[in-house]
C-alpha cells in the first residue's frame, strides 16, 4: 500500500491552495498526493466563467456582520497579496461599491459608521459621488430616488481557474514530492490505524491526514465515515447574463443590498476578468439536482446526500414555509421561462444600471457553477457554519465551499495547516508565509 503524509482530494482553488501552502511552509510534510477527477485543476466551480470572480473583503458584502467581515478581510488580504505577487495577469484591480436605495439608505449609512474604522479606504457616496465614479449607475435613474453607496477604490476580480493552476505550478516546483492524479475519481475513504485509506482506480493509498476539497461531493464521503449525517445539501445553480460593448458598461463592481434572510448573493454587475468589454450581471439562484453544472453523472451523488429522503423533504418544506425564501425561489424560477424570464431579470439588473434595455443583455449560456447549500435535517433550516468540517477525533477535514467561496481559499488553507501541524506534529512556518506575502505578523 502506497503511503502519504497528506492526501488532498480536489484541485480547485481550495485544494490547490493547501497543496501550495504545505509544500512551501510545512517542511515536515514530504509526501503529498493530490487527486482530481477532471483533466486539469480548477475546471468546476473555480472555472473562470463559473463564479462571480470576486475577491470578497467583507466591506461591501452587506450580509456579513462585522465579526464575519473581519475574518473575510484577513483571508482576502492573504489572497490579494498572493495574486498581486504571483498572478498579476490573472486579476483586475478595480473599484467596487454597494448601492442602497429608498429604505435601504439608513441601513447602509449605519454600516458605514460601524465599519469605517476597520476599512479606512471606504467612502459613503451621495448622488454626485456615485455619478463621478460610476456614471452608468445614475444614468436613467429617477432623480427623486434616495440613493447612497459604500465605495472602495481597490477591489480584485480574480481568474480562479488561473489561480488554481498557479498554486499547482508553484507546489510542483519546490522540491517536495507531490504526485498529482488527474482523471481520477476516488471510490471511498476508510479509517485506518494511523490515519485513513483512500481508494481510487483500484489502488489503496494510506495517509496520515486526508482533506476532501471535492466541493459538494465531499459530504457524501463524510456521511460514509459517519460525519455530518444530519446535514444534507440543496444544490443551487448560479447563472449570469452579460452585456458587451467596447470598454464595458461598468468601471468596477457594483453590488445591491443583501436580504439578511437569504443566504444567496444579491444581484450585482462587474467587468469580466477575462474580457473588459464584457459586463456580467447575476447570479440567479435556482435548485438543480446535480452537483456539477456540466455533469449529470453527479445526479446519483445528489440522490445519496440525504436531501431526497423523508427527513430531507420535511426540512425543505420547513425552509420554504418562510415567505421570503419561498418568494425568492419562485421569482428565480421565473428567470428560466423563455422571454418572460429575461424581462424579469432585467428588472433586477436595472437596480444596478437603470438604462439597460431588453436587447442589451443575453444569457451567458453554460456559465455559472453549483454551490451546495447545507440543510439541517433535524431543525429544518438553512445550516450555517457547515461549509467546512474538521473531525474532532481523527486526522480528517472536508470543505464544501469555504465561505465566502474562493476568496477564502488561502485563509482556509492557513487554518487547515494549523490543524495539520497540531495533529501530525510538524511545524507550520506561518511567520515566513506572511513575510513572503509582505503582510504583517498576526
Amino acid at each position: 500500500m502506497s503511503a502519504r503524509d497528506l492526501i488532498i482530494v480536489g484541485a480547485g482553488v481550495t485544494g490547490s491552495a493547501l497543496a501550495w501552502l504545505v509544500t512551501h511552509y510545512m517542511p515536515g510534510i514530504r509526501r503529498i498526493l493530490l487527486i482530481e477527477r477532471r483533466s486539469a485543476p480548477g475546471l468546476v466551480n473555480s472555472n473562470v466563467t463559473n463564479n462571480s470572480q470576486t475577491l470578497h473583503r467583507g466591506d461591501i458584502e452587506t450580509n456579513y456582520p462585522l465579526e464575519k467581515a473581519l475574518q473575510v478581510k484577513w483571508g482576502a488580504e492573504l489572497l490579494g497579496a498572493f495574486v498581486d505577487q504571483h498572478l498579476p495577469d490573472g486579476r483586475l484591480v478595480i473599484p467596487k461599491q454597494v448601492i442602497a436605495v429608498d429604505d435601504e439608505v439608513e441601513t447602509l449609512e449605519a454600516r458605514f459608521r460601524e465599519f469605517r474604522q476597520h476599512y479606512p479606504d471606504i467612502e459613503l457616496l451621495d448622488v454626485d459621488g456615485i455619478n463621478r465614479v460610476e456614471p452608468m449607475v445614475m444614468q436613467g435613474r429617477d432623480p427623486d430616488q434616495p440613493i447612497v453607496s459604500l465605495w472602495s477604490p481597490r477591489g480584485h476580480a480574480v481568474d480562479y481557474h488561473a489561480l488554481a493552476e498557479k498554486f499547482i505550478e508553484l507546489a510542483r516546483g519546490n522540491g517536495v514530492e507531490i504526485e498529482i492524479l488527474y482523471n481520477t475519481a476516488i471510490d471511498r475513504v476508510e479509517p485506518a490505524r494511523d490515519g485513513f485509506v483512500v481508494r481510487a482506480n483500484r489502488v489503496a493509498y494510506q495517509t496520515r491526514f486526508v482533506y476532501l476539497a471535492a466541493g459538494n461531493s465531499s459530504l457524501n464521503f463524510a456521511h460514509d465515515l459517519g460525519y455530518e449525517r444530519n446535514i444534507a445539501l440543496l444544490p443551487v445553480a448560479g447563472s449570469f447574463y452579460k452585456h458587451t460593448r467596447p470598454g464595458g458598461v461598468l468601471r468596477g463592481k457594483v453590488y445591491t443590498m443583501q436580504n439578511p434572510k437569504l443566504p444567496f448573493a444579491a444581484i450585482h454587475g462587474d467587468p469580466a476578468v477575462y474580457n473588459e468589454d464584457e459586463t456580467r450581471f447575476g447570479p440567479t439562484a435556482r435548485p438543480m439536482p446535480i452537483f456539477e453544472r456540466d455533469s449529470w453523472r453527479t445526479f446519483a451523488e445528489f440522490l445519496d446526500v440525504g436531501t431526497m429522503t423523508p427527513r430531507g423533504g420535511v426540512a425543505l418544506a420547513r425552509i420554504l414555509s418562510d415567505p421570503t425564501m419561498l418568494g425568492f425561489g419562485l421569482w428565480n424560477m421565473v428567470y428560466d421561462v423563455p422571454i418572460v424570464g429575461k424581462y424579469a431579470f432585467l428588472r433586477d439588473v436595472r437596480k444596478v444600471v437603470p438604462s439597460l434595455g431588453i436587447d442589451d443583455i443575453i444569457l451567458d449560456k453554460g456559465a455559472g457553477g453549483i454551490r451546495g447549500q447545507p440543510i439541517d435535517l433535524v431543525n429544518g433550516v438553512i445550516a450555517k457554519g457547515h461549509d467546512r468540517f474538521v473531525a474532532p477525533d481523527a486526522p480528517y477535514a472536508h470543505t464544501i465551499a469555504p465561505s465566502p467561496g474562493a476568496s477564502f481559499c488561502l485563509g482556509n488553507a492557513v487554518e487547515l495547516a494549523r490543524i495539520i501541524s497540531e495533529r501530525l506534529g510538524h511545524p507550520f512556518d506561518e511567520a515566513r508565509l506572511l513575510a513572503d506575502l509582505g503582510l504583517p505578523a498576526i
